[in-house]
């Protein structure tokens, strides 16, 4: 996946309440400060009152997130932390309350270029804490994100221990909601082997392949008029095992890196050899673990569950030039 050349995100923190009649006089003032130690805000609630703080990715220039790790800090003399989540991992979300320190732990971790978490511009919530204003007195609520990589072949870190690392990154802070997403084009080449037919090329959104093309004998694509939004980019082409790339429109998006390869090409060099053979029986022996595009590739005979002997000795045989896999 391409290397994003600008990324906004922007950290939107948003405290609402829900009100509990008590007294005027028991109250608590609480601060909510951002990533950087600005103060976002100020407000007052009485005791039993709940407050919700929400922090929100505008991720309209990223398409997935590899690695994430947060941290939530608040006073715990004043507030008690009822609920955490981080819906971005969905079911995998890992979150750690430790009420005596008064911390909340994030860290989710998906190193696969091809399953990140992925983003979209309708749910961009990254982080959702509730607590409950147990005393009066004076409170905090501070955010750190200690570690944000994108999902690319390199492990882009957009921030790494809680310092911005990516020189083209820029960090807003608001209290609006995210930018509007904008359509454009999308465009870019695609690397295949074994012959010069063109790649089949479809910009999927969901289960609908929105548009359809074929890349010239160079491997070059382009869509035109594309709408605002998260899509899949699926390259396909006889005897290639198809590959999908995450993609989010906001503007023109060009990726050049795309590749496909072989059945049983496991090294994807584009070719069959003994290496390819090596790096399947390997991974059945336990010994190195394929994943991605690379475990697909393995799956020379997808009538078996996952990768067996059965598959190496198919590659061994296509290595051999005893029994082509195509």
């Amino acid at each position: 996946m391409r290397k994003i050349l600008s990324l906004v995100l922007a950290i939107v923190m948003v405290l609402s309440l829900t009100l509990v009649a008590v007294s005027a006089a028991s109250t608590a003032t609480v601060s909510l400060y951002d990533i950087k130690g600005n103060l976002v805000e100020t407000k007052t609630y009485s005791v039993g009152e709940t407050i919700e703080v929400t922090v929100c990715l505008n991720t309209s220039k990223i398409s997935t997130i590899a690695s994430l790790k947060a941290e939530q800090d608040y006073t715990n003399s004043v507030l008690t932390a009822t609920e955490a989540s981080f819906p971005v991992t969905g079911s995998e979300t890992v979150s750690n309350i430790k009420a005596d320190e008064g911390r909340i732990l994030f860290n989710a971790s998906k190193p696969d270029i091809d399953a990140g978490y992925k983003f979209d511009s309708d749910d961009s919530k990254l982080i959702v804490t509730k607590y409950t204003v147990a005393a009066a007195g004076t409170a905090s609520i501070t955010n750190t994100i200690v570690t944000l990589a994108q999902s690319d072949y390199t492990m882009t870190r957009i921030i790494d221990q809680g310092e911005i690392k990516n020189n083209n990154f820029t960090m807003n802070y608001s209290m609006s909601d995210p930018a509007p997403v904008e359509g454009g084009n999308v465009s870019g080449k695609v690397t295949s082997y074994l012959t010069d037919a063109g790649v089949k090329v479809q910009l999927v959104q969901g289960d609908t392949v929105v548009k359809e093309t074929t890349a010239d004998a160079s491997g070059n694509f382009s869509f035109s008029g594309v709408d605002g939004g998260a899509y899949v980019l699926r390259f396909s082409k006889d005897n290639h095992v198809t590959r999908d790339y995450d993609i989010f429109v906001n503007g023109n998006v060009e990726l050049n890196d795309a590749k496909i390869c072989p059945i049983g090409d496991v090294n994807m060099s584009g070719d069959i050899s003994t290496m390819d053979v090596t790096m399947a029986n390997s991974h059945v022996q336990g010994k190195t673990t394929l994943t991605g595009y690379q475990l697909l590739l393995a799956d020379v005979l997808p009538n078996t569950t996952g990768i067996t002997t059965l598959d190496v000795a198919r590659i061994n045989s296509a290595a051999k030039k005893v029994n082509p896999l195509w």
